[in-house]
């Protein structure tokens, strides 16, 4: 088979999970056992898995920081857990990190367990190891809880997301079949528990059609109960605009589209007001880039201007060291002129001349 070119080539790998990516997880700030949302969260999960399953021993796949291999060991569950991330099995907190080690979901699993659970882990694989990443789960246990969002497209990790009849499908294909029993929405709306059926004790299909038919027939009548529900208050509110009625309710659902009409008067107001500050702002900032130009230049101009002064300051101070030097040339030669013997007899020769005067 071909890929398709927007079709992932490479998966993820442990470097994708790290500080960044569980710091807001899922909109709650630290994803961590301390953490009184995440712990409550988790304990009310393994309490309602041990009830529902009664499974003495689990493995966790994909089980980052271990919470719920924590929580299920607090009922009684000698839970473990394995994640491809060395920073989530790191970051575990001390009571459950023996319990953990850092592998993928791919290896082999050692032994077998009571219960596998794998929650949204594989919608992080290649198709092609997610598949063998549920080999690997089928072939140590006989009781898989799983769940993998049909629809989170946001998250850059999640490279293989795909409809949960697709992956009860891929369990199906491997004799484990959706428990229609067991409601799990306590960890999300498409949560399923997969069980494989004895060799000798396998469904056929009108067992398959009956479980199914069962769940559907239940879901399907309360489809059918609201939607009448709706029509019926579709008219009901027709009919009061029609009529005109002046209830106490149409009053106030008239008041309320009152304010809600004006809230978005205001808001468009803002808006227009906002665009004009942006506009303002902008030509303000286009005034300031030009004089900043200009003041660029002028700088440049004063740079060069400084550094014509600078030189000719520089000359005029070698100059002035020169005629400095020659000045004091000048008094040496006069003082060793006045102190020489030469000056003092001229001066003894020429006293009778000037007496003569």
């Amino acid at each position: 088979m071909r890929l398709s070119e927007s079709s992932p080539t490479t998966g993820t790998s442990s470097a994708d999970y790290a500080d960044d990516y569980y710091a807001t997880y899922r909109g709650h700030e630290d994803y961590d056992w301390d953490t009184d949302h995440w712990r409550e969260f988790f304990l009310s999960a393994a309490g309602r898995i041990k009830a529902l399953t009664n499974a003495q021993t689990s493995l966790d796949v994909g089980c980052a920081k271990g919470l719920l291999v924590q929580a299920l060991v607090s009922v009684g569950v000698d839970a473990r857990g394995v994640d491809v991330s060395e920073h989530a099995v790191a970051k575990a907190h001390a009571d459950v990190r023996d319990r953990l080690r850092v592998g993928s979901a791919t290896e082999p699993i050692d032994g077998r367990y009571d219960l596998i659970t794998c929650v949204e882990v594989l919608e992080h694989l290649l198709p092609s190891d997610a598949q063998l990443a549920i080999d690997r789960m089928c072939a140590a246990t006989d009781l898989i809880l799983f769940t993998s969002t049909p629809g989170h497209f946001e998250d850059p990790t999640h490279i293989n997301v795909r409809p949960t009849a697709e992956w009860v499908t891929s369990f199906a294909e491997r004799g484990f079949f959706r428990r229609t029993d067991a409601n799990l929405e306590f960890l999300a709306p498409w949560a399923v528990l997969v069980q494989k059926a004895p060799p000798d004790a396998q469904p056929t299909a009108r067992d398959l059609v009956h479980r199914y038919e069962s769940q559907y027939a239940t879901l399907h009548v309360e489809v059918m109960e609201k939607r009448n529900a709706l029509l019926e208050s579709h008219r009901e509110i027709a009919r009061l605009h029609v009529d005109g009625a002046d209830t106490a309710e149409v009053r106030r659902l008239r008041e309320r589209l009152a304010t809600l009409e004006q809230e978005a008067q205001q808001l468009k107001d803002a808006q227009v007001t906002a665009e004009h500050e942006v506009l303002t702002t902008r030509d303000h900032i286009i005034g300031l880039e030009a004089k900043a130009e200009e003041a660029a230049r002028l700088l440049v101009v004063f740079k060069e201007r400084l550094n014509q002064q600078r030189e000719k300051a520089a000359e005029l101070q070698r100059r002035i060291r020169v005629q400095r030097r020659r000045a004091e040339e000048s008094e040496r030669r006069a003082e060793a002129l006045l102190a020489s013997r030469t000056w003092r007899a001229g001066r003894l020769l020429t006293r009778p001349f000037r007496r003569g005067r």
